[in-house]
């Protein structure tokens, strides 16, 4: 006859007899290199935007510039307050050079159609413009010809 204790020599001290679980640890795992797939590609979007955006920032600022001083500025926006891009608007028209941007000034607000080309020097220039009122019809802004 055998004596419980040289039965147990060989046993896992760890084991209580019962069928171990499973620790759940590769859920885990999973679910954190899920996430830093997620988050990695998060922040390149993220990062591709906010470029996007920065650069479009400066490309307005060089555009209302130009259009500020016209005669069709200064008699119905005024001061320009804000000039912001319109992507949604942008993208509805056909030229890939047409943009489209929402202007309030200090005497009215509305959205202007713009043609511009980067010159060689890197710089933003107006080939075109309208002003569009509240019907939708455009009306042409006088450029300089300087």
């Amino acid at each position: 006859m055998t004596s419980p204790m040289t039965d147990d020599i060989f046993a896992d001290p760890m084991s209580s007899g019962q069928p171990q679980r499973s620790s759940g640890a590769w859920k885990w795992v999973l679910v954190a290199l899920l996430s830093g797939v997620l988050l990695t590609g998060l922040m390149c979007c993220g990062g591709f935007l906010f470029l996007a955006n920065f650069g479009m920032g400066l490309v307005s600022r060089e555009i209302a510039e130009q259009l500020e001083v016209t005669p069709e500025f200064q008699s119905q926006i005024g001061e320009i307050v804000s000039f912001d891009p319109n992507y949604t608007e942008s993208f509805s028209e056909d030229d890939e050079n047409t943009f489209v941007y929402d202007v309030v000034g200090k005497l009215g607000s509305g959205q202007v159609v713009v043609q511009h080309l980067t010159d060689d020097d890197g710089n933003e220039v107006v080939v075109q413009a309208w002003l569009v009122d509240e019907a939708g019809q455009r009306s042409p802004v006088t450029l300089s010809t300087e």
